[in-house]
């Protein structure tokens, strides 16, 4: 696993880590001119819960884009994550691509009850591009079955 680096070498080396896929989308959004940011979403009842997706300004507002679930803000005018933690009703106006055997209306919903934005300028020269791999922490959380439970003391 790598993690970081220009948004060339993640599309490079290939992904389907939520943030490199946000940082992607969002680059490549702010490419064809349409203004595009990332959003951390959390879900602060079930420890280890996060993911990333993008948003981009369309139609006079922010349209949640998540490339990773096919899932697309927007029913008639642009819904963003905000708006959606809000009012968790407009998570079902969503669109969600059909996947076969899987409830993304239902899933999708649970990734997220706080959420923060990420201003993301692709030209910023303090960007840091660095490549990592991931540390003795990160692996732990990858490899332990937590059950959605704190086990390290980071709710202390």
């Amino acid at each position: 696993m790598i993690f970081g680096g220009k948004e060339k070498d993640i599309i490079d080396r290939g992904t389907d880590w939520c943030a490199d896929m946000a940082r992607v989308g969002c680059v490549l959004l702010q490419c064809n001119n349409i203004p595009a940011r990332i959003v951390h979403l959390a879900n602060i009842t079930k420890a280890y819960n996060g993911h990333v997706v993008c948003e981009a300004f369309i139609d006079g507002g922010y349209a949640m884009c998540d490339f990773i679930y096919g899932v697309f803000g927007y029913d008639d005018m642009p819904l963003s994550s905000w708006q959606m933690k809000l009012n968790r009703e407009l998570v079902t106006k969503c669109y969600f691509r059909d996947y076969t055997g899987y409830s993304p209306k239902y899933d999708f919903e649970g990734l997220f009850s706080e959420i923060a934005i990420n201003e993301y300028n692709i030209v910023n020269e303090k960007n840091n591009y660095t490549e990592s791999k991931p540390n003795s922490y990160y692996i732990k959380l990858i490899k332990e079955n937590h059950e959605d439970k704190w086990f390290m003391g980071e709710n202390i």
